[in-house]
């Protein structure tokens, strides 16, 4: 059961790395479901208790600084001009309304 544990981690950290959000997410729900069935068996060994927290740590700051870089190239990014938002009010904008 430990193995299924550690063999989702290796999917989320591999989803992670490659940026492909949406299967970080549902290999977290696996390692969720993983760690429930090793709960109910009885058996959670603080070892392993352990080390998934650090991995979740450790990914949780992963995807925070991946969220913080994409917020800066986003900032960086050129405004549209004005006039692109300020054309409709131009006089030579068109009016479809009747």
């Amino acid at each position: 059961m430990k193995e299924v544990v550690r063999e989702r981690l290796r999917a989320l950290n591999a989803a992670l790395a490659a940026a492909d959000y949406e299967r970080a997410r549902a290999a977290l729900e696996g390692v969720c479901e993983a760690v429930q069935a090793l709960i109910a068996t009885g058996t959670p060994e603080e070892a392993l208790a352990s080390e998934l927290r650090c991995e979740l740590e450790r990914n949780r700051r992963l995807i925070l600084a991946a969220r913080a870089h994409d917020a800066g190239r986003l900032a960086r990014m050129r405004r549209p001009p004005s006039f692109y938002v300020a054309g409709a009010n131009s006089p030579h904008a068109v009016s479809l309304e009747a």
